[in-house]
């Protein structure tokens, strides 16, 4: 008497290799001697797709990838996204079932670093050292007076020998 027969097709899923996923007709179907039976094996592959994972918080992702039979790990992420937001996952293609996913998570960037300067301190400055002449400073017959704060020189008139004008 002839049994069904059967095909077997690999598809990913958080399965183990070679286990039966899906089979059709369903299990306990009435079927005729040497029907068909079509049966979806698993790979042992999943096909880890990131678009409904990445921009979840981790501890959303995290169980949602171990109920696919892969083993969620964190890595810390400095950025302006809100704390725990996972932004990406490595791999993120078709991995072995059992593969360690990394997860990016945003933690908040360290405050800036305020450096203080100290405020500038003014130094005196040395004095100016007056010409040998008179001439050499200014026009023949004119004193010079220096203001050794700006260094400046200014115009006086010329004092007598004996000290006053």
């Amino acid at each position: 008497m002839p049994g069904l027969r059967a095909t077997t097709h690999p598809v990913d899923g958080g399965e183990p290799a070679g286990r039966v996923v899906a089979q059709i007709p369903r299990p306990r179907a009435q079927v005729s001697p040497g029907s068909m039976v079509s049966l979806a094996v698993s790979s042992g592959y999943i096909r880890l797709r990131t678009t409904g994972l990445t921009g979840q918080q981790y501890w959303q992702v995290a169980p949602a990838l171990a109920r696919l039979g892969l083993h969620p790990a964190r890595q810390d992420a400095e950025s302006n996204a809100p704390a725990g937001t996972v932004l990406a996952l490595t791999p993120s293609r078709r991995v072995k079932v059992g593969t360690t996913i990394t997860s990016s998570v945003a933690v908040a960037p360290p405050p800036p670093t305020t450096v203080t300067t100290p405020a500038p301190t003014t130094k005196p400055t040395a004095p100016t050292t007056l010409p040998s002449t008179k001439a050499e400073g200014a026009a023949v017959g004119t004193a010079v007076t220096v203001d050794h704060t700006t260094a400046a020189a200014e115009p006086r008139t010329p004092m007598d020998a004996s000290g006053f004008t």
